[in-house]
């Protein structure tokens, strides 16, 4: 008797952790007919392995908690005076910078920071580190977690 209880305990839960994936297929990416003028069929014969292995890769890109861009840490304190002060160098480098985003953000357990551009790679701002280094000398590069859909969105617009 305990040996069937296991056995159906042990399906059940392999069932449970098998429904919980979600699988699409790689013809839901590429249609195989589309209606535009010209266009042509794409037939995919692949592995159905394939699939599983690309659906894993865009849910652990979707929960990504690692920093994977940089931004330049202008300023950092946490002093009593350290939330007006980050509002005033805030609205300083917004005038003195108007092209350039900058955020102001609040760090447990009590430090305010100010944080300015979006990078890929520490290379792609090196000239802004230099720019901003002339008004602001300690500000260096920080690793961030970055959201590179609202980044794109902001360079279509450009």
């Amino acid at each position: 008797m305990r040996k069937y209880i296991l056995l159906l305990f042990f399906i059940f839960s392999v069932s449970y952790i098998c429904s919980g994936q979600i699988f699409s297929k790689t013809q839901d990416l590429f249609p195989v007919t589309t209606n535009k003028p010209g266009s042509g069929n794409l037939n995919i014969i692949q592995d159905p392995g394939l699939d599983t292995l690309i659906n894993r890769y865009i849910l652990s890109n979707d929960n990504q908690t690692e920093p994977n861009g940089f931004r330049i840490l202008i300023y950092r304190n946490s002093a009593l005076s350290a939330r007006n002060e980050s509002g005033t160098i805030y609205a300083e480098f917004m005038t003195l910078f108007p092209d350039i985003p900058c955020y102001r953000v609040f760090q447990g357990p009590n430090y305010f920071l100010v944080l300015a551009g979006n990078f890929r790679s520490k290379a792609d701002g090196m000239k802004l580190l230099l720019l901003i280094n002339k008004k602001y000398p300690n500000a260096f590069f920080v690793p961030y977690l970055l959201n590179f859909d609202d980044l794109n969105k902001t360079d279509a617009k450009k």
